[in-house]
């Protein structure tokens, strides 16, 4: 990297050096800059990895889903915040009016841990990997006291069967609107689709449909299934094609 400087380690256990650098004018943009440390025996140890935006502000987070989206009001709950996370730093989970530190998994999932709540309740969750910049999709999370989860009867709901998606296909870099029709879908407010392993929120249209958005950044052909509570899903799945935007179909 021109302009960069590593100090001279020193003594001692354990040995530090300083990395320095001063961006000039012309290298503004956003660079990924790891580190590690390596012996006398060449023994490498693991790497860290930093984001550094000269000039340009970070991308902003996405959130597609929560797996669970609920929890006991009484009880910690650990969430897989599913989403695109496109740059990597200190995790914070905003969940109601409480801010708590998370845990980047990859660019697809980070974990948000929901604390206890006095009584049953639905609040949003936000998150952010980099410079306070948080996502702005309002994934709800809902609160249930142990009477009202019995109540409510959170148990198994019989999924859906899939049968066709419209559109088939879409760009792989963006998020598409599909329809999936099929049999037996009930309007919970829970209804999700999963593309491979990401979940999405889906909105009940009618008996035999639902409408999800497609998540971004995945590649090839994906099994599409369906849920009516988000925790079981269909054994029947439909193929969604990702296509590259800039792919030409020279077919007659």
């Amino acid at each position: 990297m021109p302009g960069a400087a590593v100090s001279s380690p020193t003594g001692g256990n354990p040995v530090s050096t300083t990395f320095s650098w001063t961006p000039t004018a012309d290298q503004v943009g956003r660079y990924f800059i790891c580190f590690a440390a390596v012996d006398q025996l060449n023994a490498m140890s693991g790497s860290t990895c930093v984001v550094i935006n000269i000039g340009v502000l970070p991308l902003a987070p996405v959130v597609y889903s929560l797996d669970p989206a609920y929890g006991y009001s009484q009880d910690y709950t650990t969430i897989q915040v599913y989403g695109n996370y496109p740059s990597m730093g200190l995790v914070q989970c905003e969940i109601a009016t409480g801010l708590y530190t998370g845990t980047f998994v990859t660019h697809s999932e980070v974990l948000c841990i929901a604390p206890p709540v006095p009584q049953a309740t639905t609040v949003e969750v936000e998150v952010s990997c980099f410079c306070d910049i948080f996502t702005t999709q309002n994934r709800l999370f809902e609160y249930y006291d142990s009477m009202s989860i019995c109540d409510m009867g959170l148990m198994y709901i019989a999924p859906p069967t899939p049968l066709f998606v419209n559109p088939s296909t879409g760009p792989e870099y963006a998020n598409t609107l599909i329809t999936v029709l099929g049999n037996g879908f009930l309007d919970t407010r829970r209804n999700t689709c999963k593309f491979n392993t990401i979940v999405t929120p889906a909105t009940y249209i009618n008996t035999n449909a639902v409408e999800c958005v497609s998540p971004a950044d995945m590649l090839s052909a994906v099994n599409v299934t369906v849920s009516n509570e988000g925790v079981h899903y269909s054994t029947e799945s439909v193929i969604y094609r990702f296509q590259g935007m800039y792919c030409n179909d020279d077919s007659d």
